[in-house]
């Protein structure tokens, strides 16, 4: 149980109240460090004998250091200031219910080690607009001080909703189509040398969150289609399977996190008619993103390998056939925010990657009289280039230009120069709590 205490020291609360009305100049005067966004939810109701639990998160704009985590996590570190009845709600120390790391020790995902999350014991009842404010003091960032108080609204809505509440709130803005759980484009391409066609890419994964052997995991199917109406592309490409990414490797340096990503897969394309299972295995490493007012900048290196077999070939020679492939590469993302809060903005996104064949590599391809014949891949490297400059709306939908040229599996057909426009809907779930 939270237990409540007297805090209505005049002195103090008049204090405050002029750092709310001056908290643009306090904030602004700080400079380096900010509170960027603060979310409140709802997790349990008033009962006759106990108030309602409230969930905060306070997300900063710079990454927390290993030697930043022991004060911010003091929970005496942090206050909630009721305007309306001039007294503080008690932030809770208890063990069950201190400040922790809400990211990314507890997401699974590859974000900065910037958001803090704690529980207070109180009816949050709102009377007047921006009732509510979160205070923040004695941080390092960096091992630097924080030097200023940090200030900033807690967006309650009225006495019973939430934030937390609301079914677009279990989802969040994607940086790009790796880090999306529900990924869809329509769009209009032109290859060199052909005309205008149209394609969808489609990506749907629902993740599931646990805390295994002390780190973060998500588990869950996975289906993704590639489709278009060239008649010289391939019609279906897919893969689905089970993707499971364990986090193996904690924030170090300019290293945030180093995520291991396995997957069981089918990779098809020409409906079904070649098919392999594979194995997929890499390391991703989340570097520190890099940024200031105007831009965030991300980069996640990784390399693995795939290994399986073709289960499914119109040709003798290829089916059943053994692959092993070699697999690096990095994917960047460089985010100018018009909305910070609501994720709108330009993003320029890119992923690089090559593949070594280890073994001889057997496919097909089709000829003018709609015969087969057998196509042999050596040892050479593949690569493969993607860029898109996307346009966002709103932190869900958007559109986008863009550019491809390169080779994949399970073909390795030639993508040449392919200049891309068309419509996005991009979205990550948010780990319940």
């Amino acid at each position: 149980m939270i237990k409540e205490h007297n805090m209505l020291v005049p002195a103090r609360c008049a204090a405050t109240l002029i750092l709310v009305l001056c908290s643009a100049l306090a904030v602004g005067a700080q400079g380096k460090v900010t509170v960027k966004n603060v979310d409140v939810r709802k997790v349990s109701e008033a009962t006759a004998t106990a108030p309602a639990r409230w969930v905060i998160r306070v997300k900063f704009s710079k990454t927390l250091d290993a030697g930043d985590v022991a004060a911010a996590l003091m929970p005496q570190n942090y206050s909630i200031l009721d305007t309306a009845s001039k007294r503080y709600v008690p932030v809770c120390g208890e063990p069950d219910c201190a400040p922790q790391l809400a990211a990314p020790t507890n997401t699974g995902r590859d974000e900065p080690a910037n958001t803090v999350k704690f529980q207070v014991a109180d009816n949050l009842n709102v009377l007047t607009k921006d009732q509510y404010y979160v205070l923040v003091s004695n941080l390092t960032f960096g091992g630097t001080p924080l030097g200023k108080n940090l200030l900033a609204s807690l967006p309650v809505k009225d006495g019973t909703a939430t934030t937390g509440g609301e079914e677009a709130d279990k989802y969040d803005a994607a940086k790009d189509r790796d880090d999306a759980n529900y990924y869809f484009t329509g769009e209009v391409t032109r290859a060199s040398g052909t005309d205008f066609n149209g394609s969808a890419d489609l990506k749907v994964k629902q993740p599931f969150f646990t805390d295994w052997w002390g780190t973060s995991h998500s588990v869950g199917p996975f289906f993704e289609l590639k489709a278009s109406t060239d008649p010289k592309a391939d019609p279906d490409s897919l893969e689905f399977g089970v993707d499971w990414k364990s986090r193996v490797g904690r924030a170090r340096g300019p290293l945030q996190g180093v995520f291991w990503i396995n997957k069981g897969k089918v990779e098809a394309e020409r409906d079904f008619d070649n098919a392999n299972l594979v194995w997929d295995t890499t390391l991703r490493f989340a570097l520190k993103p890099l940024q200031n007012k105007h831009a965030i900048f991300y980069m996640r290196p990784y390399f693995g390998f795939e290994l399986g077999k073709n289960i499914r070939s119109p040709l003798a020679e290829a089916e059943g056939k053994g692959l092993a492939r070699g697999i690096g590469g990095t994917s960047l993302n460089l985010f100018f925010p018009f909305d910070e809060e609501e994720k709108r903005g330009i993003s320029l996104e890119a992923i690089y990657e090559r593949r070594w064949l280890l073994k001889r590599e057997v496919s097909f391809e089709e000829a003018d009289d709609k015969t087969l014949r057998a196509v042999t891949f050596g040892t050479n490297p593949r690569d493969w280039a993607e860029a898109k400059l996307n346009f966002k709306f709103t932190k869900f939908f958007g559109t986008y230009i863009g550019y491809e040229y390169g080779e994949q599996p399970p073909s390795f057909k030639l993508v040449d120069h392919k200049m891309k426009m068309g419509l996005i809907f991009s979205a990550k779930r948010k780990k319940e709590e």
